[in-house]
């Protein structure tokens, strides 16, 4: 019984190491006419299965990185993204001028951390956060449609972003 046990492992191990290995290797080894057909496939496949990450379409070429530029730059607008990393990053201050410089007089004897000001600046800036998050994912997913590894046909950048500020939205009723 312990030999049968022990046959079965060296087996599943023997079978198992052919989606470790190489694409080349598996064709040649013994291992590889054990395999049914369909893992047969999956192993020379490039998955992301069980070791088969495929490292080659993660590396970015010269030409691929022109291109995702080129596609970065047609979809963005510099104003988009300056007033975005303006509002994440200096709204506060922004705020605090504002509410020193005009609201106070609307408002006798509250500070600023009381004031309605400082919950619209601190909403303001926790969206263009979120804005900041879904430009990098929209990025990222240009960088996987340049390389093959996703496919253009599903958007998942708009189905994140969708996710961000619904669960953002829900977080802050």
């Amino acid at each position: 019984m312990i030999w049968n046990i022990l046959s079965l492992l060296v087996l599943m191990l023997d079978v198992t190491s052919a989606f470790v290995a190489p694409r080349c290797a598996v064709r040649n080894t013994m291992a590889s006419t054990r395999l049914n057909n369909n893992s047969m496939d999956a192993a020379v496949r490039n998955l992301a299965v069980t070791g088969r990450i495929p490292w080659e379409k993660l590396l970015i070429t010269k030409s691929q990185g022109r291109n995702i530029l080129s596609i970065m730059r047609e979809e963005t607008h510099v104003y988009d993204v300056i007033i975005i990393f303006v509002l994440s990053f200096f709204s506060e201050r922004i705020g605090k001028f504002l509410y020193k410089r005009f609201f106070h007089r609307f408002r006798d004897n509250v500070d600023y951390d009381d004031s309605i000001t400082a919950q619209a600046t601190e909403a303001v800036t926790e969206a263009s956060r979120l804005a900041v998050l879904c430009y990098a994912i929209d990025a990222a997913e240009v960088a996987l449609e340049v390389t093959g590894i996703k496919s253009k046909k599903v958007d998942m950048s708009r189905l994140i972003a969708n996710l961000i500020y619904a669960t953002w939205a829900c977080l802050k009723a």
